[in-house]
């Protein structure tokens, strides 16, 4: 999602019709354009030639080698899973993935990829077995990656990244009213607790990096679904399980059940490409820290250009759904993050379970009477009765 509010508010935007003579002479592609939403770039959908394209236009001063770590990291992906649903780059008559032009006195750089079909994950409904598709999907990505380096992909000062997510603390003052602003200040305080001591640890990789509900596309229903995924212009080197969280950021929008919804996502994913415990030990901080990141971004972004609604998409959801994340019990999450992965909830179940079964036998009663042998008995759950006084402690009982 990378945001430019110059590129995107261009005085002298392209004609169509000077687009499909630079499409035609340098691509062989003649059809009808239609504008899509985009970012730094200026997208159509180019319908013509018996099938579907996607073309775009990227204004100079462009950078070379992003554009050749794109078309290198769609190439790999294909080679590794032929039949996975991300686009394609098309070459032109001279063989170029990528033509500098000209239109209106003004350099361009044009791309043409193929067309992957799907309805926006955000134009639908979330139900369990779209958002498990939609997790197995990335999870395939995740793995379909593996292995692939180019020195495009490590973009040191790229505000998106969530292994920089500090870095972007500092445009947090234009998010109105204070109230939210507080509240993106604290999933960042999250991200520096949590994340930051381990963050070296954790395996890194190319990752996509922006799996949010216009990229994720939807085919299909019921048992046939079938997803896809656009836009690699944020792809980076980074830690890998920020994949999952920036998925999980865009996926969990809008979902009444958030846990439910969660464990659909993190068990699909982790189905193909499985995380280490300390992965998932830290991924809805970094859910928190994704939200926080497009908030302050697109408040940044927005005061630059007031006029772009583009901008504030899906500022609603996402305030809404980091504050959701902020009321929900931090070992909870991370225990249901272990639980949707297939892990023993509790990272010691296995000691601790093998301690008591070796201790059967020798342990005392807490009650009166005999359990075994009594007739009737009652237990209460009231406050302050015997073996519950410390029932309203949230760490007296965690093992």
């Amino acid at each position: 999602m990378n945001l430019d509010p110059a590129s995107m508010n261009s005085d002298t935007p392209p004609a169509d019709d000077d687009v499909r003579r630079v499409l035609r002479d340098a691509f062989g592609i003649d059809g009808v354009l239609h504008r899509q939403p985009g970012e730094s770039d200026l997208t159509f959908r180019v319908d013509g030639n018996g099938a579907a394209h996607i073309a775009k236009l990227s204004p100079d001063p462009v950078d070379r080698q992003a554009h050749a770590f794109q078309s290198a990291l769609l190439w790999h992906i294909h080679r590794t899973d032929p039949g996975i649903r991300v686009p394609r780059p098309v070459a032109a008559h001279n063989g170029d993935e990528a033509i500098d032009t000209t239109i209106n006195g003004r350099p361009w750089t044009l791309r043409v990829f193929t067309f992957v079909s799907g309805r926006a994950l955000r134009d639908g409904p979330r139900s369990p077995e779209t958002l498990e598709a939609v997790g197995r999907f990335v999870g395939r990505l995740s793995k379909a990656m593996q292995g692939f380096g180019h020195p495009g992909a490590h973009r040191d000062d790229f505000l998106w990244n969530l292994d920089n997510a500090a870095a972007c603390r500092g445009l947090d003052g234009h998010i109105e009213p204070p109230a939210e602003r507080a509240l993106v200040e604290r999933a960042f305080d999250r991200w520096q607790r949590c994340v930051e001591p381990v963050l070296d640890s954790l395996p890194a990789a190319v990752v996509h990096h922006d799996a949010n509900d216009d990229n994720i596309l939807v085919d299909g229903s019921g048992d046939d679904i079938h997803i896809g995924l656009i836009d690699f212009n944020d792809a980076v080197f980074a830690r890998r399980v920020n994949e999952l969280a920036v998925t999980l950021a865009y996926a969990l929008m809008d979902c009444a059940d958030l846990s439910g919804a969660a464990r659909a996502v993190i068990r699909g994913y982790t189905g193909i490409f499985p995380l280490t415990d300390d992965e998932l030990s830290v991924l809805f901080d970094l859910v928190a820290a994704r939200l926080a990141t497009s908030l302050c971004i697109a408040f940044d972004r927005r005061a630059a250009a007031p006029d772009n609604e583009y901008f504030q998409v899906s500022r609603g959801q996402a305030i809404d759904l980091l504050g959701r994340l902020e009321a929900m019990n931090l070992r909870f999450a991370h225990r249901l993050a272990r639980c949707a992965a297939g892990r023993p909830p509790v990272e010691h179940h296995d000691a601790v379970v093998s301690w008591l079964s070796g201790q059967a036998g020798t342990f005392g009663s807490v009650f009166s009477f005999d359990l075994k042998t009594a007739p009737r008995f009652v237990v209460t759950l009231a406050r302050g009765a015997p073996g519950n006084e410390y029932a309203n402690d949230p760490v007296a009982y965690e093992a």
